[in-house]
């Protein structure tokens, strides 16, 4: 069973390694991301697997426009 954290993003904090960035504004809200950016979610994950896992179900989540109002 996969147990991660989701927390606001936050530029002041150094961004780990195993981790997925979701946006949560605008036409894209709901994109994973690699990399961090200011309006975004992070999921922490215990090792690359579960990030691999989380970022694949974000993306078809979001390609499904599960995320859209």
């Amino acid at each position: 069973m996969l147990t991660n954290k989701v927390r606001t993003y936050s530029v002041h904090r150094p961004a780990p390694e195993t981790a997925v960035f979701i946006l949560n504004r605008g036409h894209n809200a709901g994109k994973p991301l690699r990399e961090p950016c200011p309006n975004c979610f992070i999921i922490y994950c215990g090792n690359q697997e579960e990030l691999e896992t989380a970022y694949w179900t974000c993306y078809a989540l979001w390609k499904n426009g599960f995320f859209h109002p």
